[in-house]
């Protein structure tokens, strides 16, 4: 797959924690074929490290340019820093979604007592539509069924793709603005 990362070079960390570039594609089929050998897909988490920021700005860009242009245009320096002062956000945990070794997205969730808000799930382009959302979406409902609470989160209006992920998954609208879409999910029972 040439995708983002055949164009650019993607900051990606490697097994003894250095850092590595990358300037051809990842062959994400191959690479999931190796390490899925065992069975389903095997999506691992691990915190936000200072070494990620560069690679979630990036993820931010690629998922996120045709959703938030239409509604507030698209300035990338803007971006980065939005992104980059959102993953400092101290009330949230965040962590990199990793298949294998290699960080396929980003997602970023508060665990408060009485519901379980999701700030942002994303997943580079490449990685979209393989079921790897759904099976961070299926931790996530553990999590909030184990705590007996909600989820809550919300979309922009301009990202359908993603409203139509969450209300496979259980979620309802509760609320509308111009530029989001509130959903929340109570039973979970449903959730693939």
């Amino acid at each position: 797959m040439g995708g983002a990362f055949g164009k650019l070079r993607a900051l990606l960390p490697v097994a003894n924690k250095k850092v590595a570039y990358i300037s051809n594609a990842v062959d994400w089929s191959r690479l999931a074929r190796r390490i899925g050998a065992g069975g389903g897909m095997m999506i691992a988490y691990r915190p936000l490290a200072d070494g990620d920021r560069d690679f979630c700005v990036r993820v931010h860009h690629f998922s996120m340019r045709a959703y938030v242009e239409p509604i507030w245009g698209w300035d990338g320096a803007q971006q980065d820093i939005l992104a980059l002062e959102f993953l400092e956000h101290r009330n949230a945990i965040h962590e990199i979604a990793l298949l294998g070794e290699v960080p396929i997205g980003y997602l970023s969730y508060q665990d408060k007592a009485d519901t379980l808000f999701l700030n942002q799930l994303s997943l580079h382009p490449d990685q979209q539509g393989q079921g790897h959302g759904s099976e961070i979406m299926a931790r996530l409902v553990r999590m909030a069924r184990s705590g007996r609470k909600p989820i809550q989160l919300s979309v922009l209006t301009t990202n359908p793709r993603a409203r139509a992920f969450y209300e496979r998954h259980g979620f309802v609208v509760v609320g509308t603005t111009a530029e989001r879409v509130r959903m929340r999910s109570d039973d979970h029972s449903h959730s693939k």
